[in-house]
């Protein structure tokens, strides 16, 4: 047919529209993805690569003020794509943009495979469909993980292989820049794909071939070299053992024989959260068994690298030599390779159209009715007709009042930057800043620095990101630590300091940008916010906010920003010390001076005239004084750097 690739491509619009209409009616004022996921990660990562782009995407001064971090964020490539959109409408639209795109993405790469490798338009629009809706993208999508959504770049990349060792030598330049690429994008499917490329490779039969595939060899090493120099700084920054453990989690995240025969028969029967929504539904299973079993005698490499991914899905020890290799172990969630699986076994169902190819028509007809099938129970156990993934996109006075002020130098300190807990919780356990909405989880400071649009402290745990070198002061590390009281814990000593000790520090990195500093007033006593008003008494404004259980907000500088000092403030040993005076007995020098801390048991130095210094101490828990072989008892009163140990008599 003539005019048959318009009409696949019309198709793969539809189907795009179709599947993710609730998201497009809702455009720009609701987020893909449930609330409390990581489409709140997804949001910051959106709006962070907008701000930086067209500069360079690897690292940022608006992320870990006042030094910055070096990151990589996932999906950088379509990301990087999309900040156009991102600069003109905001992140959220940004967000649905890239949602339909990698929708159309796999539709129209698995649909171009099938092609490469021979079949029809038919059979190119059944393969795209069953790629663009198979449910374990559903559950990515309701999770908020966009990078998995991005599978067509594996398909792509499995084609550009194909042709290239058909003998193609710019095919096999392209298929190094393509697989570079699907690596920056997702290191899941960068991993999928160098399964692929192996299974490619067995269909070399030229020495023009093999001269191409070895071109994209060599792109692909002088690519991945490139990157490697580009992110170094992140690269440097990763330890070995950041990842821990995997053994548990892969185990708890992989497929199993008898869910997938389950959840085929039952869509949504485990239930319709995100860790729930993998496995594809009966027809999709048939259709890509079909697909293995055609495509057994003229392309088996189809069928090995299905089953091999389907038993990866399943975490079965045979597979282990591969899974904790090193470009298995970046996968921790096997069932993963279930996405996978769906792109090489689709594309062999072409095969069984060979038949139809005197008839175009009759094969785009039948290949269309029969994508209209996998489309709708691919929407079905995507969980997509139960109920869509959508949040609504927050928004509070405070982040508007402070995000309408357009200096691109400001910057912002949320306190508390953490919120302290008994030990062993996981953040998503504590609560919300200023208890704003649960929908915000984990991820309030980084939507609030999204709403805010400004520089901030927020650095998300990512393994990924790290933090630049350098002194960021102690402002920010001990407003944190004021909120200890409210939890119930002893608030540290150096957090306990006065206006004094930031007389440097606070217009040094007010020169910096430090503009507005956002307080979440529950977590502090009436004594910790009269502490602040102390230690910001010279801000410009100071309004509180009824968002939430209240916040108030400081402006410290209005107009031009204040000049930037030469140099941070230097604290000995890089930290405040414990410091003070020893009194009640004839010679200070002669006393032992103990402290206990939660870091460890010292002896402090002290002078003749009693003036005693214990260094940097995170947190005092016990002092005692020891003469002539004998424990003192002692009175203490004072703050962190003006201590008295006072001496009032033996035992």
């Amino acid at each position: 047919m003539k005019h048959a690739r318009f009409v696949v491509a019309g198709l793969a619009v539809l189907l795009a529209v179709v599947v993710h209409h609730p998201l497009l009616a809702g455009l720009g004022s609701v987020l893909p993805g449930e609330p409390a996921s990581d489409a709140l990660r997804g949001l910051w990562s959106t709006w962070l690569i907008g701000e930086e782009v067209p500069g360079w995407p690897f690292g940022s001064d608006m992320v870990g003020f006042p030094r910055g971090v070096d990151i990589v964020a996932f999906p950088a490539v379509s990301l990087t794509l999309v900040f156009p959109t991102t600069r003109l409408f905001g992140p959220a639209v940004a967000m649905a943009v890239l949602v339909l795109f990698h929708c159309l993405f796999a539709f129209g790469a698995t649909a171009w495979l099938t092609r490469v490798l021979g079949g029809g338009w038919g059979s190119a629009t059944l393969a795209g469909s069953l790629v663009a809706t198979q449910p374990v993208l559903g559950g990515a999508l309701r999770d908020g993980t966009l990078e998995v959504l991005a599978v067509g770049w594996m398909p792509l990349a499995i084609g550009a292989m194909t042709l290239a060792c058909r003998g193609s030598w710019r095919w096999g330049v392209a298929t190094g820049v393509i697989f570079v690429l699907t690596c920056l994008e997702s290191v899941y499917y960068g991993s999928f794909t160098a399964v692929c490329m192996l299974g490619v490779l067995t269909t070399t039969r030229t020495r023009k071939g093999m001269g191409a595939a070895a071109v994209s060899g060599v792109v692909v090493l002088v690519g991945v070299g490139l990157v490697c120099l580009a992110v170094w700084p992140v690269l440097s920054g990763i330890s070995l053992d950041s990842a821990g453990d995997q053994g548990d989690l892969r185990l708890a995240n992989a497929a199993s024989l008898k869910n997938i025969k389950y959840l085929a028969m039952h869509p949504g029967g485990l239930s319709w959260s995100a860790g729930s929504i993998w496995g594809p539904p009966a027809p999709h299973l048939i259709a890509l068994a079909a697909g293995g079993l055609l495509a057994i005698r003229r392309t088996p490499w189809l069928t090995v690298l299905g089953l091999f991914f389907f038993f990866l899905a399943q975490h079965h020890d045979w597979t282990l030599w591969w899974a904790d290799g090193p470009i298995g172990q970046v996968v921790r969630f096997p069932r993963r390779y279930l996405a996978a699986a769906a792109v090489v076994l689709s594309v062999g169902l072409w095969w069984g159209s060979v038949p139809l190819r005197r008839w175009p028509a009759v094969e785009l007809g039948i290949g269309v009715v029969l994508a209209g099938i996998m489309t709708y129970w691919g929407v079905v156990s995507s969980g997509y007709k139960h109920a869509y993934p959508t949040m609504d996109k927050p928004q509070f006075a405070f982040t508007t009042a402070i995000a309408e002020d357009r200096d691109d130098d400001a910057a912002v300190l949320f306190a508390p930057l953490e919120v302290p807990g008994g030990g062993g919780e996981d953040r998503s356990d504590l609560p919300v800043f200023a208890s704003l909405s649960p929908d915000l989880a984990s991820g309030d400071l980084l939507v609030l620095q999204v709403l805010v649009d400004k520089k901030a402290w927020t650095a998300p745990d990512l393994v990924t990101l790290v933090k630049r070198p350098g002194d960021a002061g102690l402002l920010a590390k001990n407003l944190s630590d004021l909120a200890f009281a409210t939890m119930g814990q002893q608030v540290p000593g150096s957090a306990r300091v006065g206006k004094s000790a930031y007389v440097n520090e606070l217009p040094w990195l007010m020169g910096e940008g430090l503009k507005y500093v956002v307080v979440d007033k529950v977590r502090y006593t009436d004594e910790g916010l009269e502490q602040m008003d102390s230690i910001f008494e010279a801000a410009v404004d100071v309004t509180d906010y009824d968002d939430g259980t209240g916040v108030r907000v400081y402006t410290l500088w209005e107009g031009e920003r204040p000049p930037p000092a030469l140099e941070p403030p230097q604290y000995p040993g890089g930290d405040l010390h414990f410091t003070g005076k020893l009194v009640g007995t004839p010679s200070p020098d002669l006393a032992e001076f103990w402290i206990l801390s939660s870091q460890t048991e010292q002896k402090c130095g002290v002078r003749p005239e009693g003036d005693f210094d214990c260094g940097s101490i995170d947190r005092v828990m016990d002092i005692w004084i020891i003469v002539d072989g004998e424990r003192m008892t002692i009175e203490r009163e004072g703050g962190y750097t003006d201590h008295v140990v006072r001496v009032v008599g033996s035992p």
